[in-house]
């Protein structure tokens, strides 16, 4: 009887490389060597998917943002690029301006990579009075809004564009989350922030409470969104967007503060007008 040839690797055990008839089959060797691609790849994905909403987790987010911040580096031309209404030297590659008045270059200036922090008012607020699983389904919600908003367009795919070229959303824990941009303008960016963080404080749930009833709560966040610096790394461009999402809370905390006390000027001179004195007779 002939002896059939095994491989010893570890987690190939076990895999035939002859048959019993001595004829070479590594048939069930490279489905092994398949299956075992497939479960690290697996484990890859889940070590950088937030098991709650299903985006992206932190780590996968500080990769991606350090795989766009060097390549931005890498394919960022020497000179400065080009704004609207400018031509370019090619003796000197200096930059002449068209007419006798520059531009407005803040509207042109074009951004490689962005970053945009998002940070959800009174969640604790929400966890405490309708319980954590009210807090779950709201950052559900948050992450099926981002993810359709800045989910791969099948140009992307179509022309298997690098995945740090791509547009990102991730979770980077609690109720923070992050956005990645590339290749826009100054513009364009200021407007996404408005766009982004208007529709964000739009979203409600309907959350039914233990008792059958259902309470509609409302989701409200502040973005902070910047043009990252090429020179700091992914940490520190993250901080700095914190910091930006931080004012920008403050000062939706201030507006809202001020509407109240307008609110409540109108109703003070509707209901407590001063009395008018009664003439002397």
């Amino acid at each position: 009887m002939k002896q059939v040839s095994q491989v010893s690797i570890a987690g190939l055990s076990g895999c035939p490389l002859v048959d019993q008839n001595g004829h070479v089959n590594p048939g069930p060797l490279l489905r092994r060597v398949f299956e075992l691609e497939s479960a690290l790849e697996q484990e890859r994905r889940l070590a950088r998917t937030d098991v709650l909403t299903g985006l992206p987790n932190r780590r996968a987010l500080i990769e991606h943002l350090e795989n766009a911040l060097q390549d931005e580096l890498k394919f960022t031309p020497p000179f400065t690029p080009l704004k609207s209404g400018e031509k370019r030297n090619k003796d000197k590659d200096e930059m002449q301006v068209i007419g006798d008045v520059a531009p407005d270059s803040s509207k042109n200036d074009r951004v490689g990579v962005a970053i945009g922090f998002i940070d959800l008012d009174g969640f604790k607020a929400i966890n405490d009075t309708y319980g954590h699983d009210a807090g779950d389904a709201v950052l559900r919600e948050v992450a099926d809004f981002l993810e359709r908003k800045f989910r791969e367009s099948d140009v992307f795919a179509l022309y298997k564009i690098p995945t740090e070229a791509k547009e990102m959303a991730g979770r980077l824990g609690g109720d923070e989350f992050l956005l990645i941009l590339r290749h826009t303008n100054s513009s364009h960016l200021n407007s996404r922030r408005i766009e982004t963080e208007a529709e964000l404080n739009m979203l409600t749930i309907d959350f039914k409470k233990p008792n059958g009833q259902i309470a509609k709560i409302g989701i409200r966040g502040s973005l902070g969104l910047i043009d990252c610096n090429l020179e700091a790394n992914a940490e520190e461009n993250l901080d700095a967007a914190d910091k930006l999402m931080y004012s920008r809370k403050q000062e939706r905390k201030q507006a809202r503060n001020a509407a109240q006390n307008a609110a409540l000027n109108d109703l003070q001179n509707v209901f407590f007008l001063p009395l008018t004195p009664t003439p002397a007779p």
